[in-house]
C-alpha cells in the first residue's frame, strides 16, 4: 500500500518540464512516421516549386526531432532522406526552369544524338 502512495507523490511532485520531456519522448515514434509522410508528400510536390521546399524542410525537421529522442528510429532516417531528396530535386528543377526561361530554349530545339 505504501508504494502506491509513493508513486502518487512522485507524480504530483513532477515538474512541468519533466512531464513535457516524458511526453516528447513518448511521441518520438509518431514524429518518425510523420517525417516519412511529409517526405513522401514533399517528393510528390517537388514539381510544384515552393511546396516541395516547404514540405521537404518540414520532413527534415520532424525527422531530426524524432531522432533526438530515439537514435535508432529508421522511419525518422527515411523521412530525413526523402526530405533532402525532395529539396534537391526541387532546387534542380527550379534551376533547369530558370535556365530554360532565360536562354529561351525549347525542348524541341535541344539536339538529340542518335547512336
Amino acid at each position: 500500500m505504501e508504494n502506491q502512495f509513493d508513486e502518487q507523490d512522485s507524480l504530483s511532485t513532477m515538474s512541468t518540464e519533466e512531464y513535457e520531456e516524458i511526453k516528447r519522448r513518448d511521441n518520438a515514434p509518431i514524429r518518425g512516421f510523420h517525417s516519412v509522410v511529409l517526405g513522401i508528400v514533399a517528393m510528390c510536390l517537388s514539381f510544384c516549386g515552393i511546396m516541395g521546399i516547404v514540405f521537404g524542410i518540414m520532413a527534415i525537421v520532424t525527422g531530426a526531432s524524432a531522432r533526438k529522442y530515439n537514435r535508432n528510429d529508421n522511419k525518422a532516417i527515411v523521412g530525413i532522406i526523402l526530405g533532402i531528396i525532395a529539396l534537391a530535386s526541387t532546387v534542380l528543377l527550379a534551376a533547369l526552369a530558370l535556365f530554360m526561361y532565360f536562354n529561351r530554349l525549347n525542348i524541341n530545339e535541344i539536339p538529340v544524338y542518335h547512336v
